[in-house]
């Protein structure tokens, strides 16, 4: 097992940590004929807080992928996102009304862990 992540540390190396350990659960919801969100993925920590929220949909019809980690704090602290098949664009977030720059404000959300579960409606729009 991998050793423990400091508190405060980066979330995506949390997120990979978690992951190397084999310490996350991962859930997974499709949403058909949604195009905001047309796939979900949540992952948790062992202690069942949201880690890793990523999603796939479309925004004004072109194809899209999100990745979004948050602090221990169940604050949004980054979001990764790539249109279609090119490159990921990466914002890391000082605070909760931060944006997240060259990404849409839509694929930015949640921006609380809280919100960010599997049972949440799918974004459509």
């Amino acid at each position: 097992l991998a050793a423990p992540v400091a508190a405060g540390a980066d979330p995506v190396a949390r997120h990979r940590q978690l992951r190397a350990a084999g310490a996350l659960r991962r859930e997974v919801a499709t949403f058909p004929g949604c195009e905001g969100e047309a796939w979900r993925e949540v992952q948790r920590d062992p202690e069942g807080r949201v880690v890793r929220y990523a999603r796939r949909g479309a925004v004004n019809g072109v194809p899209f992928e999100a990745e979004l980690y948050y602090g221990e704090d169940g604050a949004l602290r980054v979001v990764r996102y790539r249109e279609a098949e090119g490159g990921w664009r990466e914002a890391r977030l000082s605070g909760p009304g931060a944006v997240a720059p060259g990404i849409p404000a839509a694929v930015a959300e949640p921006r609380r862990a809280a919100d960010a579960g599997l049972e949440a409606p799918g974004r459509c729009r």
